[in-house]
Parts: C-alpha cells; structure tokens; sequence
C-alpha cells in the first residue's frame, strides 16, 4: 500500500483557529496546540492585520479589529509559539493559512479610523512573513518555493514532518500550476454529509468560500471535537495506542462561549478513541485499521486519501502485549515516550 502525496490527501483543518467568540457560532473551544495534539487537527487558519507599536509594524491577530475574538494571545507570534510547542510536529508537518485581514471601524465610534490603516496589503503580508521566519526558523517551509526547488514535485507528509508548512488556498502561478492545497471553508455549523460533499467534488461549503477543482483537500471547519470530525481526513500521526484508554472521555477543558447543535456542543462534547494522546486507541489493530483509511465515513473500505501509510504507531507499555498482530501497511512501531 503506498502513500499519497500532501495534494492528493484530506487534512482535518480548523476555521478561525484563534476565535473563541464571534457573531455565529460555533467556535473555538481549545488553543490551536490542544487542537493539533489533543483532536487531530493538521491544518491551522490564523487572520491577522498590521498595527504600529514603538513605530514598527506588528502582526495582531483578530477577525475586525486587533484581539477580535482571539483568546489565546494578541500577537501572530503567541499563535506560533502555540503551534511550534505541539508534540504532533516531531512527527509530520502542521499546515498554516494566513489571512490578510483589513480592520473595520468600530460601530459605535464610526469617525475613529481603523488601526492598521496606514499599512497596505503588502505591507502587512510582509509583517506576517517576517513573524513566521522570526517565529519559525528553520522549521518553515513556504510550500510554493518547495515546489519551485523540486521541480514541481509534490511531497509525502513524512518529507516535511517537523515543519510549519505556509501554502495559499488554491493558489496557481503564471503557468496554471497548482502551487497551494485545495481547501475551502465554512463560517457556520456543518453537517457531515456537507463536508463529504465538497470533499468529493470541490464545491463549497459556502457560496462565497473557494471552490476546489478536483475536490477539496483541507476543509476548515469551527467543529473539530465530535467524532466525526476525526474521521473525514487521515488520522493523527502519531497515532497513540493505550490499553487502559477510555472507551470515550467528556471534554472537560473547553474554554469561551458556549454554543449547541444536534449532538454536538462546546462543553461537555464526549469522544471516542481516535489515536490521539488524549484520545488513544486500545488496541494495536485499532491503529492499523485507521492508518489504512479505515473509517466509519468508508464502510468498512480502505480509503487512500484518509490513510497513514508511514505514520508513526506510538504504544503506551500496557498495549505491549499486542507483538503479534498483523500489520498490512506501512507504519513504524515505537514506544511510546513517558
């Protein structure tokens, strides 16, 4: 069984992965790191604007104006100190989307000008840049210079396993490439059957947000805790088996505003074993059935595009007595660390 290349794989993503408040919900109830290592979260959307502290220009994250519905820091830099800290990137990549944002004046002080007002798009998308490489180091990669230095080859996840992967939504050069993933969005509750939809014929989700041509690949949602949501995309690498894991866990750390819909809610939401350090699998088999692309969304079929072939299998020392069970795919096999 052989892996896919990043293009051709679906990535479980987050919309607005600051925001734990807003106009509509639903939102964000955990920090972009306990998303990444806690649900299985690959891909991070960050907005930001360009303000003026000591007369320099200063990436601010937020949707309307700087600190806008963010709750876990002010500045980009916070988020990415977030992201660089997760245990998951050790062991492959985390995708970001940076969005340019233009602030908004405040509704009840319509004469004040916005405070990023005096900086252009280019300026501010310069800011983040610079963040991201102050940031980052060593650890970025800026997925349209990856493909130009390897002859427009696309990568497997395990090549770029350690880095923060910037790519622009959709995004073509002059020449008609593809040279960013194919992902889109939705601002509101969605369903499952929704995100499988644009997931099989790239239309999306909202009639404003991006289509993908070929299918999307990175659908950036506000739900990530329901079960669901482990499912659509390839599993969480590592993929963390214990045998004295929970059959499920209530989630009991969820921060911000509450909202509901159907079975799904902020506070309270109960999850079953997806492979995560919070959420491990009991069983080895358990493990090898979803790095096949085995889920409840295929029917019991593999499904390449939501496979870990080559992913790593981290076995707490309870789940040793396991050493007999049939592998069928690519994986490598560690214990896993105290």
């Amino acid at each position: 069984m052989a892996g896919l290349t990043i293009d051709q794989l679906i990535f479980k993503g987050t919309h607005n992965s600051y925001a734990n408040r807003g106009r509509q919900a639903p939102w964000m109830n955990h920090p972009p790191d306990k998303q990444i290592d806690d649900f299985g979260v690959w891909a991070i959307e960050l907005d930001y604007s360009v303000e003026a502290e000591r007369g320099a220009p200063v990436a601010v994250v937020g949707h309307d104006r700087g600190g806008d519905r963010s709750g876990w820091g002010k500045y980009l830099g916070d988020y990415l100190d977030l992201i660089l800290a997760t245990k998951a990137l050790s062991y492959r990549p985390i995708f970001l989307c940076l969005d340019v944002k233009r602030w908004k004046r405040r509704l009840l002080q319509p004469w004040r000008l916005p405070t990023d007002v005096r900086f252009s798009w280019q300026d501010k998308r310069e800011a983040g840049l610079e963040t991201l490489r102050a940031s980052s180091g060593d650890c970025l990669v800026v997925l349209e210079d990856w493909l130009r230095e390897h002859d427009w080859r696309w990568p497997e996840p395990g090549e770029l396993a350690g880095k923060v992967v910037l790519y622009e939504p959709g995004k073509r050069d002059d020449a008609g490439r593809l040279v960013g993933m194919q992902g889109t969005w939705a601002g509101r509750h969605v369903r499952p059957l929704e995100v499988e939809y644009t997931i099989e014929t790239g239309t999306p989700i909202q009639p404003y947000a991006w289509r993908c041509e070929g299918g999307t690949r990175i659908p950036r949602l506000d739900q990530y805790q329901a079960d669901w949501t482990f499912d659509y995309g390839v599993p969480p690498n590592p993929i963390v088996v214990d045998a004295d894991a929970p059959q499920s866990s209530k989630v009991d750390d969820a921060e911000g505003k509450r909202w509901r819909f159907d079975d799904e809610r902020s506070h309270g939401q109960v999850v079953g074993m997806h492979g995560t350090w919070r959420f491990p699998y009991r069983t080895l088999a358990q493990a090898v059935e979803r790095a096949r692309g085995i889920t409840p969304i295929t029917n019991g079929d593999p499904d390449p595009r939501r496979a870990g072939v080559g992913w790593t299998v981290l076995l707490k020392p309870s789940a040793h007595h396991e050493a007999g069970t049939p592998i069928d795919c690519p994986l490598r096999i560690e214990r896993a660390p105290d």
